[in-house]
C-alpha cells in the first residue's frame, strides 16, 4: 500500500459510531489513514486518540528487532486485497508487535493476532472505507496447550475465509443496529435541498412519521411543518460554514400522527462530509425535552403561585398583629394608670399578673411583626453608628425584670460599617434581652460583654455573658422556630429564630459556644456593605 496524501477526511462522525463498538476495531481511509478507532482498540494496543488522522504505518511500524515477521507487508496484502476484491479478507495468525507505549523508539512489545479487514462500500459500491478488526490472542499463543500446528491453522484460514461473508455482513448490520437503536434521534441530510438519507428509529418517533414518509424526501416536504421554526436556516449555515451548531430548548409545533403538539429539543448539527473532505450534507442529533420543560413551566407557577400565597399570608399576619397591639396598649396604660392609685395587695398581685401576660402577649405580637417585615421589605444599606444602636437598645430593655443587675461592658473598634439599620435592630434586641432573660440570679454578679470590630469587608459582634448557659441536648435546636430551651423562658420562643433570618437576610453568620451554668458566646459576622 502507497503511502497517499493525508486524508484531510473529518472523522469526528465516525468517530462517534466506531468509538463505543465493543470489540478492538479502526475505521481506515482507503489510502491508509486512520479515521475513528475504539475505545477498546486504544486498550489492547495503548494509543489514545493521538494516533487519528495519521498513517497506520506510521503508528504501526515493523520491529527492526524481527525483521523476518513481515508483519507490516502482510497486513498491507491483507488490505489491499479487501479493497480490489470488495470482500472480507481474513487473517487467522499473525505476529505484529506493537511499540511500547506507542513510540517505536522505546521497543516493541511481541504480540499475535487474529484480524479481519471489511470493505465499506458507497452508494455506487465503490470501496468508501476498510474497517479493521483484530483480536489480541497473545496470550493463548503463549499458553503451550494452546498452539496448533500448522494444519490446524490451514483448516482455521479454509474455514474463516468460507465465513468472510458472514463477518462482513455482521460488521455492517452491527453499525446499522448501533444507530438505529440509539436513544439519540440521528438523521442525515444530503445536499442543499438537504434530502433524507437516513434516520433513525428514534427519529422516525419524534417526527410521527414512518420512515416510507421521509426517506429519500426534502426534509421540509417530508415534515413541512417545522420549517417555520428556523431549522433551515440552522442546516445551511453548517452546510455552507462547516461549522458545528448546537441548539437548546428549541421549541416546534409537530403534527405526530395527524395530532398538533408542542415539543422541546436540544439539537446539535454537523457537517457531513466524504473521503474528500467536501461538506456534502449535514448529520443532525436531536433529543426531546419536553417532558423537563413542562415540569419546569409547572414548577414555575407552582412557584409563583406560593409567592403569592405567602405574599397575602404576611400581609394577613403583619396587619392583624399591628391591630392587636392597639387594644393591648390600652389595656396596658390602663393598668399602669390603675397601678399609680393606692391598691390593696391582693388587687395589686392582680394588676401585676395583668400587666405581666399583656407585656408577654405584646412581646410575642413585636417579634411577630418583626418576623414578617424581615421576610417581606428589601435590605437597606446606610451607615450604622453602632454605638448609639446599642446604647439605644439599652434603653429599650432597661424596664426589663433584673436588668439593672446587668453589668453592661461596650467595646467598638473604630471604623466606618454600612448595613441595615432595622434588620440589626432584631439582632441587638433579642441577643442582649436573651442575656437579660436567661442570667443567673444565684451568682454574685450577672456580666454582659460587647465587642465589634470592623474593617472594610467585615463587621464581628462578640456577646459574652455568664449566664445559665444552654444545655448541650438542646444546643441544635435554638434557633428553631418557637424553641425554648428552659422552662424559665417566658417568651415566644421566636427571639433566635428571627435574628437567624435577619442574619441571613444580611447574608452573614451566627455561631455560638455556651456551657450550662458558665455562660454563652455568640459570634455574628456581617459582610460592610461599603458604599462609594
Amino acid at each position: 500500500m502507497m503511502r497517499a496524501e493525508k486524508s484531510s477526511f473529518s472523522n469526528r462522525e465516525a468517530q462517534q459510531i466506531i468509538q463505543y463498538l465493543p470489540d478492538p476495531c479502526l475505521l481506515l481511509s482507503v489510502e491508509g489513514y486512520i479515521l475513528a478507532a475504539s475505545q477498546a482498540f486504544y486498550l489492547i494496543t495503548d494509543t489514545d486518540e493521538k494516533i487519528l488522522g495519521e498513517f497506520l504505518f506510521d503508528v504501526f511500524p515493523e520491529n527492526p528487532d524481527s525483521p523476518q515477521v513481515n508483519a507490516v507487508s502482510s497486513l498491507q496484502y491483507s488490505f489491499m486485497e479487501a479493497v480490489c476484491s470488495k470482500q472480507p479478507h481474513h487473517i487467522p495468525l499473525q505476529q505484529y508487535d506493537i511499540p511500547k507505549g506507542g513510540k517505536p523508539s522505546d521497543g516493541f512489545i511481541r504480540k499475535f493476532w487474529r484480524a479481519v479487514n471489511v470493505p465499506v462500500l458507497d452508494e455506487q459500491g465503490q470501496v468508501k472505507y476498510i474497517l479493521h478488526r483484530t483480536e489480541d490472542v497473545t496470550e493463548q499463543i503463549n499458553d503451550k496447550k494452546q498452539i496448533k500446528d500448522l494444519t490446524a491453522l490451514t483448516e482455521e484460514l479454509l474455514m474463516q475465509e468460507q465465513l468472510a461473508r458472514q463477518e462482513a455482513e455482521r460488521q455492517r448490520e452491527y453499525v446499522f443496529n448501533l444507530l438505529m437503536q440509539t436513544p439519540v434521534a440521528i438523521a442525515i441530510y444530503e445536499g442543499s435541498n438537504f434530502v433524507v438519507r437516513f434516520a433513525n428509529e428514534k427519529l422516525l418517533e419524534f417526527a410521527g412519521r414512518s420512515r416510507e414518509q421521509i426517506l429519500d424526501r426534502s426534509l421540509f416536504e417530508a415534515i413541512p411543518e417545522i420549517a417555520q421554526h428556523g431549522f433551515e436556516v440552522a442546516l445551511k449555515k453548517v452546510y455552507t460554514s462547516g461549522e458545528s451548531l448546537v441548539q437548546f430548548d428549541v421549541s416546534v409545533r409537530l403534527t405526530r400522527h395527524q395530532t398538533p403538539e408542542q415539543a422541546y429539543f436540544h439539537i446539535i448539527y454537523n457537517p457531513f462530509r466524504n473521503l474528500q473532505g467536501e461538506i456534502v450534507g449535514v448529520i443532525v442529533a436531536c433529543t426531546e425535552i419536553t417532558g423537563q420543560v413542562e415540569a419546569k413551566e409547572k414548577l414555575v407557577q407552582i412557584m409563583q403561585d406560593l409567592k403569592e400565597r405567602n405574599f397575602e399570608l404576611d400581609q394577613f399576619v403583619y396587619k392583624t398583629s399591628h391591630d392587636l397591639r392597639a387594644p393591648l396598649m390600652t389595656i396596658l396604660g390602663l393598668v399602669r394608670l390603675i397601678k399609680g392609685e393606692p391598691l390593696p395587695d391582693s388587687v395589686s398581685q392582680y394588676v401585676d399578673l395583668i400587666e405581666n401576660r399583656v407585656n408577654k402577649l405584646d412581646g410575642f405580637i413585636k417579634s411577630t411583626l418583626d418576623y414578617s417585615r424581615n421576610t417581606r421589605t428589601d435590605v437597606e444599606y446606610e451607615k450604622i453608628d453602632l454605638n448609639g444602636l446599642v446604647k439605644e437598645t439599652f434603653a429599650a430593655l432597661e424596664l426589663m425584670k433584673n436588668f439593672e443587675r446587668l453589668a453592661i461592658s461596650l467595646h467598638i473598634a473604630d471604623g466606618d460599617f454600612y448595613s441595615d439599620l432595622f434588620r440589626l435592630r432584631i439582632i441587638f434586641s433579642n441577643l442582649i434581652s436573651n442575656a437579660v432573660k436567661y442570667m443567673d440570679t444565684s451568682k454574685a454578679e450577672n456580666c454582659l460583654n460587647i465587642t465589634i470590630k470592623v474593617d472594610d469587608k467585615l463587621a464581628k459582634i462578640h456577646l459574652y455573658d455568664n449566664g445559665m448557659g444552654i444545655e448541650k441536648a438542646y444546643q441544635d435546636h435554638i434557633f428553631g422556630m418557637f424553641f425554648r430551651a428552659t422552662e424559665q423562658s417566658e417568651g415566644s420562643g421566636l427571639g433566635l429564630y428571627i435574628v437567624r433570618q435577619a442574619v441571613m437576610a444580611l447574608k452573614g453568620t451566627i455561631t455560638f459556644r455556651s456551657k450550662p451554668g458558665k455562660g454563652t458566646h455568640f459570634l455574628v459576622i456581617l459582610p460592610n456593605r461599603m458604599v462609594n
